[in-house]
């Protein structure tokens, strides 16, 4: 009695390469599903790293914005306050404040 296809003549070599073939196709889309799954949880920490980074820099440029107005208005207060009479002495030390701040300037 005969009780595989094998015996058969090979037509039975056929469906085992088709069963073999058909079992390391679904291994490969498994693996390809992970690495898609991977580099998709990759890329959403890189995204929530950034908009960390954005959040944190929002919050420093508004510090700064702010910084940068109450600077002014020191400085607008002073030049009111300041008289005619100091206008000679100014005119001297703008210069030194100008060398100071283009000294600053490059710092940064």
């Amino acid at each position: 009695m005969i009780t595989n296809n094998d015996d058969l003549g090979g037509g039975g070599g056929e469906d085992q390469k088709k069963v073999l073939r058909r079992e390391r196709n679904k291994e490969a889309a498994a693996r390809c599903r992970k690495r898609r799954l991977d580099l998709t949880l990759s890329l959403q920490d890189e995204v929530d790293r950034l908009e960390a980074l954005q959040t944190e820099m929002q919050r420093e440029v508004k510090s700064l914005e702010a910084e940068q107005e109450k600077l002014k208005s020191i400085l607008d207060n002073h030049g009111k306050s300041c008289t005619k009479s100091d206008a000679g002495d100014k005119d001297k030390s703008s210069s030194k404040t100008s060398v100071k701040r283009s000294s600053n300037s490059k710092k940064s």
